[in-house]
């Protein structure tokens, strides 16, 4: 079994996945704030909504990064690539959305009573597109341990439980 090692690490521990619970929070907070803003029409939801937004954002890209970097390390011919992919441009496609939603609630900072409705959709849709990309990030450290040190034991009962996942000979998603 080929083992995965993280490329971007501090102390040993890989990157991205301490990086990634925080645009999760901040575009969660996004949607929450912005159904407190509609159901309540307090001026400070939406502000905390689009605060939210702007972190969520910036973290976001920022754990893209060692996300990125780790994507490539991983070669071509394993599955994990392809569900890295997915777990990758899902994500982006998340940023772009809460990046077109901070658009919106930018352009309405300054209105005396803004729309919140907007907000909630493409914040929800993100969400829920937050929630499938996420999915297959769990699936590449729980089942291809993508970032995970495993001792030689681990490696040895992970194999005999389940094969060898990362061979070319057993993945029906290589492409020859």
């Amino acid at each position: 079994m080929a083992t995965l090692y993280s490329k971007v690490k501090v102390l040993g521990h890989p990157v991205h996945p301490m990086m990634v619970g925080f645009p999760i929070a901040f575009f969660s907070s996004t949607l929450l704030a912005s159904i407190a803003y509609l159901a309540s029409n307090d001026r400070d939801w939406f502000r905390l909504a689009y605060l939210a937004n702007v972190a969520g954002v910036v973290t976001g890209l920022l754990a893209a990064i060692p996300g990125f970097l780790d994507w490539v390390g991983i070669p071509e011919h394993l599955k994990a690539k392809r569900v890295g992919f997915l777990h990758m441009a899902l994500n982006l496609v998340v940023v772009g959305l809460f990046t077109l939603n901070l658009g919106a609630q930018g352009a309405q900072l300054g209105a005396a009573e803004p729309s919140g409705v907007s907000a909630v959709f493409i914040s929800g849709l993100g969400v829920l597109l937050l929630i499938l990309g996420a999915s297959y990030g769990g699936t590449l450290v729980q089942q291809y341990h993508v970032g995970v040190d495993l001792t030689r034991e681990q490696e040895l009962m992970d194999h005999i439980h389940h094969g060898d996942r990362h061979s070319s000979h057993t993945d029906p998603l290589i492409q020859h």
